[in-house]
């Protein structure tokens, strides 16, 4: 199913017949309009209310003034919001608004209907199609289509109008999908069995149409369908049509990979967001193929994962096979991509390809129901998805210290795989961004390597020690600034203003950048500090190359986990301004009614870091809290990993959640300790050794007791999850 955009064009002329074309109210009217039907196009529904509210509160100002047309305008009002609530059928709220987008669709057909514009009918009925579809009324929707053909055929054959005939066979696949649908829940074998031979029928025919025509997008999409109708009809009645799906799936994937990186190539990168995301949804259904194309599927994971960051930096890098991953392996190591996709019956599951040095072949192993896992306790207060975004530490704990949970990734059947693999470079996808699994392979002789993809094996270097640092902390974020540039994200400065308070000092901070500036002890190391520690001089720091650039400070991430298969444009999503970290003055500024928010205000966004050039650093270390969360998206993580990659950096050192100072800045200590004391460990293994190390540790701090009114002699240990598995490295070797 497809949603289809509103012709402007014949919008305009209807305007001009209605004398409207120049008054100006029509005219805005129009544009809030047409930017709401991309904003629906992209899934970006918090833009689409606000164009919702905008358009409305012009309509109740200026209805005089629409004099006739005013019918017309809230008809155009009506289709809106129903797109709008369309976005909202989501989890518990979703009978609410499946009733208010069918509704306000029906309002504004009535509206068109009386206005007899078949156009704007045959368009509505497309969306309720949607609509119903979304909510698994496939009969429903199967009517809706059935109306809209109807009409086409007679405009097509009646009255000859040829520019409808590809239209026509869109809608007989879309047809397609809903019989399909019909028969897959069917108790009725005979039935079923028609209902399917029906939606062949149908997917044939626009297949054969659009391969005729050389319209490449959507004879891919024809064969996506008639794939996964295959394998649905499989489910259903036992048919053995995995070879014949297997050759939809494997021309759809050849013919797509082509045309993205054709089509790309002229776009910016708001434009190549957009295409992507009418593009990638091909992914989740053939993923379901499994075993009996894993060659073609682990190309298609190496293809894929991270897409747009690698299309802009290196598209040679989206050529790469498995064969070239295979050569890059040692005898003791092995590469696995994970993959979340859609199996039987359209629930959500994560599987994985394994590959080692000597395999003929990847091997593809299903491993368990994300939407199950989900919604599984982790206590009495939080379920497993609730625990992964997270900052209570008896969640975190709870889960991480739950084997059950870990075996689900590495189950039997996938330890017996690795075998005696004793580095594992693995690739995640969908929750597993989230969830630090490298801390939990059962086997503890082996090493877990987190990479943004296993295609990242070519661009393996010799492990050498890291020269040159750039150490920044112990800020002062109350500190009066005067900055001397006009350059911010400003909708970050709008998202956290007069939200300052939760901005503390953090006193250990300074203890640990001194500290690794002493262990360091190297002449082209830099300390950036206190009042001095701004946004503006950390930026021009950074131009001069450092090999490591080590963080100490707050960060922050005002979103959610979003565990649908989403993706927005980066451009159009503000994702990458709700993500941040926070330097000396940002407590002031953010405070600071009369400031000029188009100044530089001790805060660099996501946003802002990826229009950076930081192509010098080997690695960058972010000791700060929840810089590793962003928007889950079917490219990756929308969030400061992304905006970091897509500065340059290699590799980076991030966190899950909220740390404590104390026991990531004695981590960050044991990590370059091990470094400099240890010439043939790499940066990754010092690393661990120095979790390890945090494990066994123990300090001395008085703590106030409340009942003697002095402070007491405690033991602390840091031993938990909570405080040896928020930062995960990616893209370290």
């Amino acid at each position: 199913m497809r949603k289809r955009l509103l012709i402007t064009a014949v919008i305009c002329i209807l305007f001009q017949g209605l004398g409207l074309a120049q008054n100006p109210v029509s005219l805005r009217l129009t544009s809030l309009f047409n930017q709401a039907e991309q904003c629906y196009l992209i899934d970006d529904y918090q833009q689409l209310q606000n164009l919702c509210d905008q358009y409305k509160e012009i309509i109740d100002e200026y209805s005089d003034a629409l004099g006739d047309s005013l019918d017309v305008f809230q008809g155009y009002f009506r289709k809106m919001v129903g797109s709008y609530c369309y976005g909202l059928t989501e989890g518990d709220n979703f009978n609410y608004f499946l009733y208010a987008s069918e509704e306000s669709y029906l309002e504004s057909m009535r509206i068109f209907k009386e206005r007899n514009d078949q156009d704007k009918v045959v368009t509505l009925h497309q969306e309720l199609a949607q609509l119903y579809y979304k909510a698994k009324l496939y009969e429903t929707a199967s009517s809706h289509l059935d109306t809209v053909l109807v009409q086409y055929d007679e405009w097509l054959n009646d009255l000859g109008i040829k520019s409808v005939e590809s239209d026509y066979y869109l809608t007989l696949s879309q047809l397609a999908m809903c019989n399909a649908r019909i028969g897959a829940e069917c108790d009725d074998d005979a039935q079923a069995a028609d209902l399917f031979a029906l939606a062949l029928k149908q997917i044939g025919e626009a297949r054969q149409y659009y391969k005729s025509k050389q319209e490449s997008r959507e004879y891919g999409e024809t064969l996506r369908k008639h794939g996964k109708i295959l394998m649905m009809q499989g489910d259903r009645l036992g048919t053995t049509n995995v070879k014949a799906a297997r050759s939809c799936y494997e021309e759809y994937v050849k013919t797509q990979c082509t045309l993205v990186g054709q089509r790309l190539a002229g776009m910016d990168d708001s434009q190549r967001g957009q295409y992507w995301l009418g593009t990638h949804q091909f992914l989740y259904d053939c993923y379901r193929l499994g075993n009996e194309a894993p060659e073609m599927l682990y190309d298609l994971a190496l293809f894929s994962k991270g897409y747009l960051l690698a299309f802009e930096r290196n598209p040679k890098e989206l050529q790469t096979r498995w064969q070239q991953v295979r050569s890059a392996l040692g005898r003791n190591e092995c590469a696995l991509e994970f993959v979340q996709y859609f199996g039987k019956n359209d629930t959500k599951r994560l599987g994985c390809f394994v590959l080692r040095h000597n395999s003929t072949r990847p091997t593809f192993i299903d491993l368990f129901s994300v939407d199950s896992l989900l919604i599984q306790p982790v206590n009495e207060y939080s379920t497993v998805l609730e625990a992964l975004s997270s900052d209570y530490a008896e969640d975190i704990n709870d889960f991480y210290e739950t084997e059950a949970f870990a075996q689900l990734v590495w189950s039997p059947r996938l330890m017996a795989m690795i075998k005696d693999a004793r580095k594992v470079y693995f690739a995640p996808d969908g929750i597993l961004h989230q969830w630090a699994i490298e801390y939990q392979i059962p086997d503890t002789t082996m090493i877990g390597y987190r990479l943004s993809s296993t295609r990242n094996l070519l661009k393996r270097k010799k492990s050498q020690k890291p020269g040159n640092a750039l150490l920044c902390g112990g800020i002062t974020f109350g500190a009066d600034i005067t900055p001397s540039t006009a350059d911010n994200d400003i909708v970050t400065y709008r998202f956290l203003y007069q939200n300052a308070g939760f901005i503390k000092e953090l006193p250990y901070t300074e203890e640990e950048i001194d500290s690794i500036y002493a262990i360091r002890n190297h002449k082209g190391d830099f300390v950036l500090k206190g009042w001095q520690a701004t946004d503006e001089a950390f930026l021009k720091e950074v131009q001069k190359g450092y090999d490591i650039i080590h963080l100490s400070t707050h960060g922050f991430y005002g979103g959610y986990l979003n565990l649908e298969g989403d993706i927005k444009p980066l451009l159009n999503d503000d994702s990458m301004s709700k993500c941040g970290i926070l330097f000396a003055g940002s407590a002031s500024t953010l405070s600071d009614e009369d400031f000029d928010e188009n100044m530089f205000d001790g805060v660099l966004s996501g946003r802002e870091l990826s229009k950076q050039n930081f192509g010098d650093t080997r690695l960058m270390i972010l000791s700060a809290c929840q810089t590793g969360l962003g928007k889950l998206t079917d490219d990756g993580i929308y969030g400061l990993q992304r905006a970091l990659k897509t500065a340059g950096i290699d590799g980076i050192c991030v966190s899950l959640w909220s740390v404590s100072d104390l026991s990531s800045g004695n981590l960050m200590r044991y990590f370059y300790e091990n470094l400099e004391q240890q010439e043939n460990l790499d940066i990754h293994q010092a690393f661990l050794a120095a979790r390890q190390r945090l494990k066994q540790d123990n300090w001395l701090k008085f703590v106030f007791d409340p009942e003697t009114f002095m402070y007491e002699p405690t033991i602390v240990t840091h031993d938990k999850p909570e405080h040896v598995n928020p930062f995960i490295m990616i893209d370290v070797f």
